[in-house]
């Protein structure tokens, strides 16, 4: 935002923040002191009590912050007009972006300084949907997403409203060449011309610069563009403020299927490998050049199959009884999600806790009480991936381990059971409505096959597929 700020605990304590940068500017040779500005990342910093407090932000007159035990930020204006104090509120942060609340913050000042009275603004403006902008829409849409838990599929996670955030914020909110600004545009005045040129724009000409490649367009992006646009716009028809979807007539761009998965060198009918085990490959090359964290990582991802987030975040209190228990906030379904602890992994954490290399946490990271960041582990494994090409194995991804552990399972007679160990969503009336058992045995069965597959394929052993209909042992 913009000066420095005092923080208010409810109302009584007045602390004075003394924390002052220097920001050297060249003006008539002199060297100037400002205090520091409240920017996003000072926003960030601002951590939820039990109950709220105010941040009154000095230099800028009337504005504070009212910090709610959730974490959200409530920017409120408070002045006096006709000698009558009033207080409203400009909006919330993160759901809305810091420029649009500055922009917001100056509006009420001029109301204020034209004799206007801004709450009373305020509510003409949201009496009237005609006059919302689609940067306005954004805000409410975000926050029916996170309070709704009834309407358009339930309440959202909390990573699902923040991809939601990112894409509106890079993608919908952002000017693009050629494409009216849709920010400052009235929801009424949406068509479909101006958003079917937005998705050609990011599907055709967006560079991707992901991993090195120059290629043009990305139209995977494009669709998650168009779905959120199609969430805001049926939100605004609950509203009342549209009568139709003007997505509705935009078709999707084709999606590459993605198909990589590590082999393991089966064997046939005669002995012989009729597949490269690239699975003893990867291990061989980890071993050799990755880091001890990384190759840990790589190895729990292997033979559980799941998402690197969730390995980076895996806190020593998650296992419990020979099973990982991830909780709701951590997984992208908002559900309880536990797996079994097969040997193999035990032992790899039992290891990891002898040797000191863990904390809370089972891959801390380089700041005390933190864990790993994912993207550290998947930039790692970028990192090696020459090594790896030169040993014979093709371009991969951490993803890429989850189709491995569900397209070895299916091999090995394992039918079903990889959704769940995925967590993936149960897909068909009957598994949706009717079906309430949990596989916890079958998934312990299948992951001790699977555990004992990958060791064999290291091990360079010829492997004995065995069918789910036999009496498999269970240790």
């Amino acid at each position: 935002m913009l000066l420095p700020f005092t923080v208010y605990h409810n109302k009584k304590h007045r602390i004075t923040c003394k924390v002052v940068t220097k920001v050297v500017t060249v003006k008539n040779d002199t060297k100037k002191l400002k205090v520091q500005r409240v920017t996003d990342r000072k926003l960030k910093s601002l951590k939820p009590k039990s109950d709220y407090y105010r941040v009154a932000v000095t230099g800028s007159p009337g504005l504070s912050l009212r910090v709610e035990p959730s974490g959200t930020i409530v920017f409120r204006y408070r002045y006096q007009l006709a000698g009558r104090r009033r207080e409203v509120s400009i909006g919330s942060y993160p759901a809305m972006a810091l420029k649009d609340l500055e922009l917001k913050y100056s509006t009420f000042k001029n109301h204020v300084k034209n004799g206007l009275d801004p709450l009373e603004e305020k509510r003409k403006s949201d009496c009237n949907p005609a006059n919302k902008t689609v940067s306005e829409l954004s805000v409410e849409y975000l926050e029916d997403c996170e309070s709704s838990p009834k309407k358009r599929g339930g309440r959202r996670s909390p990573a699902t409203i923040k991809e939601y955030k990112r894409i509106i914020d890079r993608y919908v909110l952002k000017k693009w060449p050629g494409i009216p600004a849709f920010g400052e545009m009235k929801v009424s005045e949406i068509n479909v011309h101006n958003i079917k040129k937005l998705i050609k724009h990011i599907a055709t000409k967006m560079p991707n610069t992901y991993k090195g490649k120059g290629t043009k367009g990305a139209p995977t992006q494009a669709n998650r563009v168009l779905e959120v646009f199609s969430g805001m716009c049926n939100f605004a028809i609950d509203e009342g403020i549209l009568e139709q979807n003007p997505t509705s007539s935009i078709k999707k761009y084709e999606e590459k299927v993605r198909n990589r998965f590590l082999t393991m060198g089966e064997w046939d009918e005669i002995g012989e490998r009729d597949t490269v085990n690239e699975i003893k490959l990867v291990y061989d090359v980890l071993q050799e050049s990755g880091s001890r964290l990384v190759f840990d990582a790589f190895m729990v991802a292997l033979h559980t199959g799941q998402r690197v987030k969730q390995i980076a975040k895996l806190r020593m209190d998650y296992i419990e009884n020979g099973r990982i228990v991830f909780p709701l906030d951590e997984m992208k379904g908002r559900k309880t999600h536990e797996i079994y602890l097969s040997p193999q992994v035990k032992k790899i954490i039992d290891q990891r806790v002898a040797d000191g290399l863990t904390t809370d946490f089972v891959f801390p990271g380089i700041k005390p009480g933190d864990h790993v960041h994912p993207d550290s582990l998947k930039t790692a494994l970028a990192r090696l991936q020459p090594k790896v090409q030169a040993a014979g194995v093709p371009h991969f991804s951490f993803h890429d381990l989850r189709r491995t552990l569900s397209t070895q399972l299916q091999r090995l007679g394992f039918r079903g059971v990889d959704g769940d160990i995925l967590s993936h969503s149960r897909g068909g009336v009957t598994e949706a409505h009717y079906n309430r058992h949990k596989p916890i045995k079958e998934i312990k069965r299948a992951l001790t096959v699977w555990g004992e597959e990958v060791q064999r394929a290291l091990d360079g052993s010829q492997t004995n597929v065995v069918s789910i209909n036999q009496n498999i042992g269970v240790r």
